[in-house]
């Protein structure tokens, strides 16, 4: 039995390295920025091969027809919804005890609206395309159901990202400490989280690659038998060679100023065809090449941190999360290129394989109690606007308190 104040509700993420749904069942207790937030349960519910594959398909966009991505939607709805019954059944709640569900669906292309946009009748749009039928997760689970989280910060043209500014406030400010939250997913981006001012203070932006280079080049190396490098393993065996690190600095969006969000369309199997077609000349070995891939993300942070960060506040700590955190090569080149203390969010009891799932499920809370939930400013976006739409649940009325 919930106490008065209470919800639960459940986080749904598909992410970039395309492993399957993280699930976590969450409990929170008041809204806004007086919200608490509890981890009561989590479960992944693993894809398998022949999913796998054809997400994988997909980001070879000559392979994305209309049909393939019709048919990739239904199926992850279809996941989506497995995984919510899965972590509710495996904690022993019942889904009529469930208040709402937030969904990250499967990103298979971003257009930030801010920062690289279309164009049409010359006017400068945004667009982004996830894979989740919210309308089946929310008929399968009984659940209203909210997704497509992007969709309304691109619509007032902002770049749709990033979303963590109210959770990282809530969950990591500190009055004695400037914090960066930085997570290194398949992208990397931060968010300050200054000592002094408050919410309206907080700064962030997307910083560049996290994982996805360095796990494209593994799928490369290994024929598609690895999909990541293991604790930075491999790296760590390597040596960074500064000429292909320079070149890849070059990068446009790691020099772009914020507000800037990125995707796979920045740095999927296009980029990393362009670091071994680099790398081919200089004779690197693999792990040549996956140090300075790993050197890449870690300067790419410190570069921006540089440049946009340090002028706010002087980042004392920063609080890593995704699946870089478990890269203690990736880590230790962060620390040494930004001179602050790197922790990761296990170092104050927050499991980070659980953290997108936490935040995705905030998001549900404030969309479907009503609360417009992001900052305009972190995304470019003009006005403020609800993360996600929502899909109701048949027979089940929005619960707003």
């Amino acid at each position: 039995m919930k106490n008065p104040g209470e919800r639960l509700v459940i986080g749904l993420v598909s992410g970039s390295s395309v492993d399957g749904v993280d699930a976590g069942l969450v409990k929170i207790t008041g809204t806004c920025e007086e919200s608490k937030i509890e981890l009561l349960h989590f479960e992944c519910l693993d894809f398998d091969d022949e999913t796998r594959s054809r997400v994988l398909d997909l980001f070879h966009y000559e392979n994305a027809t209309v049909d393939k991505l019709a048919e990739l939607h239904a199926i992850m709805g279809e996941l989506f919804a497995e995984a919510a019954l899965l972590v509710a059944e495996k904690h022993g709640t019942p889904m009529a005890e469930v208040d709402a569900i937030g969904a990250w669906g499967q990103m298979m292309y971003h257009l930030p609206a801010a920062t690289n946009p279309f164009e049409w009748r010359g006017r400068k749009l945004g667009a982004s395309l996830q894979m989740c039928d919210l309308s089946r997760v929310a008929l399968r689970t009984g659940v209203p159901t909210v997704g497509d989280i992007a969709a309304g910060d691109i619509a007032a043209g902002g770049n749709g990202a990033p979303f963590t500014a109210l959770f990282d406030y809530l969950m990591y400010h500190d009055p004695n400490l400037n914090r960066s939250v930085q997570n290194i997913g398949g992208i990397g981006n931060c968010n300050l989280v200054p000592a002094e001012g408050g919410l309206a203070k907080v700064v962030g932006f997307d910083t560049g690659p996290g994982n996805m280079v360095i796990d494209g080049l593994v799928r490369h190396y290994t024929g598609g038998k690895e999909h990541f490098d293991k604790d930075g393993e491999r790296a760590a065996r390597g040596a960074v060679n500064q000429e292909l690190l320079d070149q890849l600095l070059t990068d446009k969006f790691i020099q772009q100023d914020p507000p800037k969000a990125a995707g796979r369309e920045n740095y999927g199997a296009h980029f990393v065809r362009w670091v071994l077609e680099l790398a081919e000349p200089l004779g690197l070995s693999e792990d040549d090449v996956l140090a300075t891939a790993t050197a890449l993300t870690a300067e790419a942070i410190a570069l921006n941190y540089r440049r946009h960060l340090a002028p706010v506040a002087k980042v004392d700590e920063i609080i890593c999360g995704g699946g870089g955190a478990r890269n203690v090569t990736l880590l230790r080149m962060i620390a040494e290129r930004t001179g602050a203390v790197v922790k990761t969010h296990e170092d104050y009891g927050i499991p980070s394989f659980a953290l997108e799932t936490m935040d995705v499920a905030l998001i549900a809370n404030e969309t479907s109690l009503g609360h417009p939930n992001h900052i305009p400013w972190h995304t470019g976006g003009k006005q403020e606007s609800f993360a996600g739409v929502v899909a109701p649940a048949p027979g089940r009325p929005l619960r707003t308190s």
